[in-house]
C-alpha cells in the first residue's frame, strides 16, 4: 500500500511539474479560398512538425501546449473536428473531414498550419477532359507542353484590348531563399494564392512577362513558371516546394516574391503542369466565318475549347497539360476543324490505300527493328484498337520506313510528339501482334498472328503504411522514366513507364479508386483518376503515390498492417497461450498498473503449492511486459529455486529469455532461448531471431523474423514497440525495404509517443535511404536530431552525415566536423567505437593523418576487447604505409613528417617494406638538411632491424650524413659498427673512401692516404686531391689531378666542357704552386686553345703565364682567382644526390 501511495504521489508531482512548464498558447482559425488555417501563437519560437496520417492532422511541438482550444474548429469545421492532446500535451491531433493536402510555416512564435483542398475551387465552372497526372521523372524530367488547342501566349488578350506592357523578371539566390522581382514600370495591383506545390500570382492588368530567367532551371525552389494573360489581368503560375514558405511584398511599382528553402523534400515540379479542373467546361468561341455566312450548327458530341486569345478563355489562367496532352495525331487534324478530343475510341476514315490493304488480308510475318546506341527502356500495349510502342528516350522515327518494313500487316503509323520519349501508335491488321526480343541495345518486334501478353508478369504491391505514405509499388529493376502522354483517340491522359528488362509487363487490369493500371506486354501504363497522382521511377521499381491520401484498400490500417507481417494469417505454433498477455495489454495508466500489480501480489500470497507457481509466473509476465524486468527476473529466480525442474519447461525458459531480452541481458536470453525444449516452436524461433538481431547478427535474423512475424501481434504495446524496432532495424540491415516498412506500419498504429517517435523516425529515415528517397531520409533524421532521445539523436547525426558525404553534398572535412560534436556527448559501447573508427577514416581521407591515426589509436586503446580492434589496427597500418611508402608524406613539411613517424613508429612494418619506408623518409629528411633526424632513423635500423650486407650499406649512408653534418668521428664509428664480412667490392670501396674522408676531417691525413693506397678509382683520386690540397702538398696533388684530367677524356687541343676546364685550371694551380715550370708550360701548350673557349679563360692565362711560377702564393691565389678552390671534391657528388632526395641511391 505504501508503494502504491508513493508511486501515485510521484505521478501527481510529475503532472504538476509538466503543467507548470507548459506554455500558454493562443489558437486561432480562419478560412481561406480552398483552405482552412490554424495558427498557434506561442510566447517564443518552438520546434514543431506537422503531418497528415490516417485522416488526422498531427501537429507535434517541442514543448507542452497549454490552451483550452476555445472556438475550435469554428470557421473551418468543414475541414477539421475538435482537437485532442496526446504525448503529454506536446501533440495536437485534429480529425479531418476529408482528403486534404498540407502546408505549414513558422513566423517567430507563430506556427501556421494550412489544410488545403486537393481540388480547390476554380475561377470558372467549365469542365475539361480528364486531368493530367503529376509525373515525377528523376532522370530526365520532361518540360511541360501546353495543349495546342488551349494555348494562350503571355501578353495575348482579347481583340481590341490595350497593348500589353513588357515586364522583365530578375532572379536572385540567397542562402535561405530565392527571390523573383517583377519590374513593373507602373503601380499594379496583385494577389498571391498558394495551392500545394504551386503558387498563382495574379496581376491587375495584362502584360508580356519574360520568364526565361526562371525557366533556365537555376532556381531549385522555383524551377518552372508559366504566364497567361487575359483582357484584364496576367497570371503567373510558379512551381514551388509544398513545404516552402512564401513571402511577397511591393517595392515601389515592383513586386517581390521570396520562396524559402523547403523544410521537407523538394517536390517542385520541373514541368509545372496544372491539370484541368474536373468541373471546367470550355465552350467554342462564337466567331462568324469570313464569308459572312452564319456559322454552321455545331454537333454537340464534345465540348470544344475556345481558341487561344478569345475573351472567354482569357479571363482565367489556362490549364496546362503534360507533354503531348491535347496534341492530336496528324491524321486527326482535319483542315479548319478543331480537335474534339472525344472520350472513347474514334474510327478513322480509311484512305483508298488502307481500304485496299484491308480487303487483302496479310499473310506471314514481318519484323521491325529499332536500334539505339545506349540502354533504352520500352513499353508495348494495346488500347482502343491501337498498338503503342514507347521508348524513354526522344528520337525522330522514320514512320514511312516502319510501314515499309511491316508491309500490309500495319495500316498506319503515327509518331506522337513528346520531348521526353518516343511514342509510336500503330493500327495493325486484326489478330496481329508483336513478340519482343533484343539484340544488343536494339529492340526487335516480330509481328504475326498471336496474342499480346508479357513473358514475365510484374505484380503491383500495395503499401498503405509506407514510411513515405501510402503507395503502390511495382518491383522492377531498371524502370525507365515516367512519360506523360495524351491518348487523343480516347481523350484522356496516361503515364507510360518503359522497362529495360525484356518482356516484363502487367498481365491484367488493376482498378483502384484513384487510378487504373492497364495490361501491357512490356513496361506499364497508368490511367489516373485524380489530379495529383505521382508516378515515380526509383532504383527498386515504380511507385504510385499522392500528396494527399492514396486509397489502396478497404481494410482498416491496423488490420491491414498486421496482416502483412511474416506468416500473414497463418496459424503459428506458440509456446505461451494466446491470452498470456491479455492483462498486460489492458493496462491504462500508472494507477491501473499499480492496482493490477497489487491484485496479482495478493493472489500469489494467498495461494499455495503448484498454484502459487502459476500465480508467480503470471505476476512475472505482467511485470516484464510493463518494463519491470528486473523484478520479474527476481520472481523467476525464486520459482526455479523452489522447483528446479522448471529449467526444462518451455514456457518458463521462453518467459525468462523474453525477460532477459527486455532488460538487455542478451547473452543470458540467448542461453534460455536455445534450450532444446523450444525447438520446433515458431514462437521460440521468433525470439531466438530477435535476440540474434540484438547481438548484431541482423541479416541472418531477418530471414527467420520474416517467416514468424505474426507471433508479434498478440504482445502488449510496450513489448511491440521494443520488438518492432529491433525487427525493423534487422530488416533494414538485410536491405528488405518492404519487410521493414510493414513493421513500421504496425508500430505507427500503436500511437508512438515521446522517445518512441524519435526511434521510429530514425528507422524510417534508413528505409527512405534504402528506397532512394534521400531527401526524405535526411528530413527524418533532422527531425530526430531535434528530439530528446539521445541515442537516436547521435545515430541520426551519423547517418545523415554519412549519406550527405556519400552523395558528395559535403566533403570529408565537413563530415568530420559533424561527427566531432558527438565525441564527448556520447561515450562508451559499440557506438563510440564505430564513431571513433569513422572519424579516424574521415580525418585520414582529408589528409589529416595526425588526428586520423590518433583517433584510431583511441578506438584500439579504449576498446581492446572489441572483435573489430584488429581491423582498426590494420586500418592504421595501411594509412601509415600509404603515408610513408606511397609518398603521401611528401605533401607534409619534413619536420611534421618525421614527428608523425616518431609518434606512430610502432606501425612500421617488418621486412623489406619497413626498410623501404625508413629509406624514403631518411632520403626526404636529408634532402632538406634535416641531417640529425635522418641519422637517428638510420641508427635505429643499424641497431635493431638489419644484418649483414644491408646493415653495412645503411652504415655507409649514415656515415655520409655524419660527414655532411661535420661529425667525422661519428661517421668513422658508423663504418666500424656496421662492418661485415663478404661484402660486394663496390660497397667495400665506398666504405673505405668514407672512412678515409672521416680521417681527413679528423686531421689524420697520413692514415687517410694509407687507406687509399691500393685504390685507383676516380673517387679515390678526388679524395687524394682534396687531402693534398688541404695540406698544401702541391706536388703530390698534381698526380691525382693529372689522372682525373685524363679520365675525363680531356685531350690536348680538345674542346672542353665546364667540369673538364675546371679540373685543368685546378691542375694549373697545383703545378704553379709546386714550382713545376715545365709542367706548366706543357699544360699551357696542350690546353690554352681549349681553355680560351671557357669561362675560365682569364684565370687560366693568369695562372699558367710564363712568369707565374714562383710569383703566386697559395694564400693569395684564391683571392685573385675566385674559382680555384671550387674544384669537384669527393663529397660534392654525395651532397648533390642527397639534395635531390636520393641519399639511398649512393649504394
Amino acid at each position: 500500500m505504501k508503494t502504491t501511495l508513493k508511486t501515485t504521489l510521484s505521478v501527481i508531482l510529475l503532472l504538476v511539474s509538466v503543467i507548470a512548464h507548459a506554455d500558454p498558447v493562443t489558437v486561432r482559425v480562419s478560412k481561406g479560398d480552398g483552405y482552412g488555417r490554424i495558427t498557434f501563437n506561442w510566447p517564443s519560437p518552438v520546434p514543431f512538425t506537422a503531418r497528415i496520417s490516417n485522416r488526422q492532422l498531427v501537429v507535434q511541438f517541442g514543448r507542452t501546449v497549454e490552451s483550452n482550444f476555445a472556438g475550435i474548429p469554428g470557421a473551418i469545421s468543414q475541414y477539421i473536428g475538435p482537437p485532442r492532446l496526446q504525448n503529454g500535451g506536446r501533440t495536437v491531433v485534429f480529425p479531418l473531414r476529408g482528403n486534404y493536402d498540407l502546408n505549414y510555416n513558422q513566423r517567430g512564435g507563430a506556427v501556421v498550419v494550412d489544410v488545403v483542398e486537393l481540388d480547390p475551387p476554380q475561377r470558372s465552372s467549365a469542365p475539361s477532359s480528364t486531368p493530367a497526372p503529376a509525373v515525377t521523372t528523376p532522370r530526365r524530367p520532361a518540360p511541360a507542353q501546353p495543349s495546342r488547342a488551349a494555348e494562350v501566349r503571355p501578353g495575348q488578350g482579347s481583340e481590341g484590348s490595350a497593348p500589353a506592357e513588357n515586364v522583365a523578371v530578375r532572379v536572385g539566390a540567397h542562402p535561405t531563399y530565392q527571390r523573383l522581382v517583377f519590374d513593373w514600370r507602373r503601380n499594379v495591383g496583385y494577389k498571391l494564392e498558394r495551392r500545394g506545390n504551386r503558387a498563382d500570382l495574379s496581376f491587375g492588368r495584362p502584360a508580356k512577362i519574360n520568364l526565361s530567367r526562371i525557366n533556365r532551371g537555376r532556381l531549385s525552389n522555383i524551377p518552372r513558371a508559366e504566364a497567361r494573360a487575359g483582357s484584364g489581368e496576367t497570371v503567373v503560375t510558379l512551381s514551388i516546394p509544398s513545404t516552402s514558405r512564401v513571402r511577397h511584398f511591393k517595392s515601389g511599382p515592383k513586386v517581390v516574391v521570396d520562396v524559402f528553402n523547403p523544410t521537407g523534400a523538394n517536390d517542385a515540379r520541373a514541368a509545372a503542369t496544372r491539370p484541368a479542373p474536373k468541373s471546367a467546361v470550355a465552350t467554342a468561341a462564337k466567331t462568324p466565318p469570313p464569308s459572312g455566312k452564319p456559322p454552321a450548327k455545331q454537333v454537340k458530341k464534345e465540348p470544344l475549347k475556345p481558341p487561344a486569345g478569345s475573351t472567354a478563355e482569357a479571363k482565367k489562367p489556362v490549364t496546362l497539360s503534360p507533354p503531348g496532352a491535347g496534341t492530336p495525331g496528324p491524321e486527326k487534324q482535319a483542315a479548319g476543324k478543331p480537335a474534339t478530343g472525344k472520350a472513347g475510341p474514334k474510327k478513322e476514315a480509311a484512305s483508298p490505300d488502307q481500304k485496299t490493304a484491308a480487303s487483302s488480308a496479310p499473310t506471314g510475318q514481318a519484323t521491325l527493328r529499332i536500334d539505339w546506341s545506349e540502354p533504352v527502356g520500352s513499353a508495348l500495349f494495346r488500347r482502343a484498337g491501337n498498338l503503342w510502342i514507347v521508348f524513354d528516350k526522344a528520337r525522330k522515327i522514320d514512320t514511312g520506313k516502319v510501314k515499309s518494313d511491316l508491309g500490309n500487316i500495319v495500316r498506319s503509323v503515327v509518331q506522337i510528339p513528346s520531348p521526353g520519349g518516343t511514342f509510336l501508335r500503330l493500327t495493325t491488321a486484326e489478330g496481329y501482334n508483336p513478340s519482343i526480343r533484343r539484340d544488343g541495345f536494339a529492340w526487335i518486334y516480330d509481328f504475326k498472328r498471336q496474342g499480346l501478353r508479357p513473358g514475365t508478369k510484374v505484380e503491383p504491391k500495395s503499401q498503405p503504411n509506407s514510411p513515405v505514405g501510402a503507395r503502390m509499388l511495382i518491383n522492377i529493376a531498371q524502370a525507365g522514366d515516367a512519360l506523360p502522354i495524351r491518348d487523343t483517340d480516347v481523350g484522356d491522359n496516361l503515364v507510360v513507364v518503359p522497362f529495360i528488362p525484356l518482356a516484363h509487363g502487367i498481365d491484367r487490369t488493376h482498378t483502384l479508386p484513384q487510378f487504373k493500371i492497364l495490361p501491357s506486354a512490356q513496361g506499364m501504363v497508368v490511367k489516373p483518376f485524380i489530379d495529383n497522382l505521382r508516378v515515380q521511377s526509383m532504383p527498386q521499381g515504380v511507385a504510385l503515390s499522392s500528396p494527399g491520401r492514396l486509397i489502396l484498400s478497404s481494410l482498416t490500417p491496423k488490420v491491414e498492417a498486421n496482416a502483412k507481417l511474416g506468416g500473414g494469417f497463418k496459424k503459428l505454433t506458440r509456446v505461451l497461450k494466446a491470452d498470456t498477455w491479455r492483462l498486460a495489454r489492458r493496462v491504462k495508466g500508472i494507477g491501473d498498473f499499480n492496482r493490477k500489480r497489487g491484485e496479482l501480489f495478493d493472489k500469489v500470497t494467498s495461494s499455495k503449492g503448484g498454484n502459487r507457481q502459476k500465480r508467480r509466473q503470471a505476476l512475472a509476465q505482467f511485470l516484464a511486459a510493463n518494463k519491470y524486468g528486473y523484478e520479474a527476473i527476481g520472481i523467476l529466480r525464486t520459482m526455479a529455486s523452489d522447483a528446479p525442474e522448471l529449467e526444462s519447461n518451455p514456457e518458463f525458459r521462453l518467459l525468462r529469455g523474453i525477460t532477459n531480452f527486455l532488460i538487455d541481458r542478451f547473452e543470458e536470453a540467448e542461453k534460455d532461448l536455445n534450450h532444446p525444449s523450444l525447438d520446433g516452436a515458431d514462437e521460440g524461433e521468433f525470439w531466438r531471431a530477435v535476440v540474434m538481431a540484438a547481438l548484431g547478427k541482423k541479416t541472418k535474423a531477418a530471414v527467420v523474423l520474416k517467416k514468424t512475424g505474426s507471433v508479434f501481434k498478440l504482445y502488449p504495446r510496450q513489448m511491440k514497440m521494443r520488438l518492432g524496432m529491433v525487427i525493423s532495424d534487422a530488416a533494414v540491415a538485410a536491405g528488405d525495404v518492404k519487410f521493414a516498412s510493414e513493421y513500421l506500419g504496425v508500430l505507427a498504429q500503436e500511437k508512438p509517443e515521446g522517445n518512441e517517435i524519435d526511434q521510429l523516425a530514425l528507422i524510417e529515415g534508413r528505409v527512405n535511404q534504402l528506397s532512394g528517397n534521400f531527401d526524405a531520409a535526411i528530413a527524418a533524421w533532422e527531425e530526430v536530431e531535434k528530439g530528446e532521445h539521445r541515442p537516436s539523436t547521435a545515430r541520426a547525426i551519423v547517418l545523415r552525415t554519412d549519406l550527405l558525404l556519400g552523395r558528395k553534398k559535403i566533403d570529408a572535412d565537413e563530415a568530420a566536423d559533424e561527427l566531432e560534436k558527438l565525441r564527448f556527448s556520447w561515450r562508451g559501447g559499440e557506438f563510440e567505437f564505430k564513431l571513433l573508427r569513422e572519424l579516424g577514416r574521415l580525418h585520414i581521407k582529408s589528409d589529416d593523418y595526425r588526428n586520423g591515426l590518433r583517433t584510431l589509436r583511441q578506438a584500439v586503446t579504449y576498446f581492446r576487447d572489441n572483435p573489430a580492434t584488429g581491423q582498426v589496427t590494420k586500418q592504421m597500418a595501411e594509412a601509415f604505409t600509404d603515408l610513408y611508402l606511397n609518398d603521401k608524406a611528401d605533401s607534409m613539411q619534413p619536420v611534421r613528417a618525421i614527428a608523425l613517424f616518431e609518434e606512430f613508429k610502432e606501425l612500421t612494418p617488418s621486412g623489406e617494406q619497413g626498410e623501404e619506408m625508413i629509406r624514403k623518409l631518411a632520403d626526404r629528411l636529408a634532402a632538406v638538411d634535416l641531417l640529425e633526424p635522418a641519422a637517428k632513423l638510420l641508427e635505429e635500423q643499424i641497431k635493431s632491424r638489419l644484418k649483414g650486407a644491408e646493415r653495412a650499406r645503411v652504415g655507409a649512408r649514415l656515415a655520409t650524413i655524419y660527414l655532411l653534418n661535420r661529425q667525422p668521428k661519428l661517421a668513422r664509428e658508423a663504418i666500424q659498427k656496421s662492418a661485415a664480412n663478404g661484402l660486394p667490392p663496390e660497397l667495400s670501396a665506398q666504405r673505405r673512401i668514407l672512412s678515409a674522408r672521416a680521417l681527413m676531417d679528423m686531421n689524420q691525413s697520413p692514415s687517410a692516404i694509407s687507406l687509399l693506397e691500393d685504390d685507383d678509382s676516380r673517387e679515390a683520386d678526388l679524395l687524394r686531391t682534396e687531402i693534398y690540397w688541404k695540406d698544401t702538398d702541391w706536388a703530390n696533388a698534381t698526380k691525382p689531378l693529372q689522372r682525373l684530367v685524363r679520365s675525363m677524356g680531356a685531350g690536348p687541343g680538345d674542346e672542353l666542357n665546364e667540369q673538364q676546364s675546371q679540373t685543368v685550371l685546378n691542375l694549373a694551380v697545383a703545378l704553379v704552386l709546386s714550382g713545376n715550370e715545365r709542367g706548366v708550360g706543357r699544360l699551357r701548350r696542350d690546353y690554352s686553345a681549349g681553355m680560351d673557349a671557357t669561362p675560365f679563360k682569364d684565370a687560366f692565362r693568369l695562372i699558367a703565364s710564363p712568369n707565374a711560377v714562383g710569383l703566386l702564393d697559395y694564400r693569395t691565389v684564391a683571392s685573385k682567382v675566385m674559382t680555384v678552390s671550387n674544384f669537384k671534391t669527393f663529397m660534392s657528388a654525395y651532397r648533390e644526390r642527397m639534395k635531390a632526395g636520393k641519399l639511398s641511391s649512393l649504394n
